[in-house]
């Protein structure tokens, strides 16, 4: 499957996000599961919202990827304000408290909205709009 290289990168950004965001609970372990919390319950909830975002993480990878859905990229786009705004109270909790799992929430957020802005590149913009060969140099 020919793709433009803003698709690939949009590819390899995308996974990145999740791994990186997937490794900031388990890095800061103590601060993810609260001291009250039973550790079974803690740590089988982080298992649980993983193994959730992995599955959204994976649907919009595969519309928007292989699929070439314009749709699930502005759902994509649209869905990444939510995090965006837990990041801005997270950043301002991180000065009092500075906890790497919070740095790497911040790292992660802030490669998913560098994944969403690669969708808006003039080549990827024409393949998701389906005018699916612009020019054969952008492909990869």
């Amino acid at each position: 499957m020919r793709r433009p290289k803003p698709i690939v990168s949009f590819e390899r950004l995308i996974w990145t996000a999740f791994i990186v965001g997937a490794i900031g609970p388990f890095v800061d372990i103590h601060n993810a599961i609260p001291a009250e919390t039973d550790w079974d319950k803690g740590l089988s909830s982080l298992i649980i919202m993983w193994a959730f975002s992995l599955t959204v993480t994976a649907g919009f990878w595969f519309a928007i990827s292989r699929l070439g859905s314009n749709i699930a990229r502005w759902l994509f786009t649209l869905l990444l304000a939510l995090p965006l705004i837990f990041t801005v109270a997270i950043l301002h909790t991180l000065w009092p408290n500075p906890g790497s799992g919070r740095w790497i929430s911040a790292i992660s957020t802030a490669l998913y909205l560098l994944s969403a802005l690669v969708l808006f590149h003039p080549d990827a913009d024409r393949w998701l709009r389906g005018e699916r060969e612009p020019d054969p140099t952008v492909f990869e």
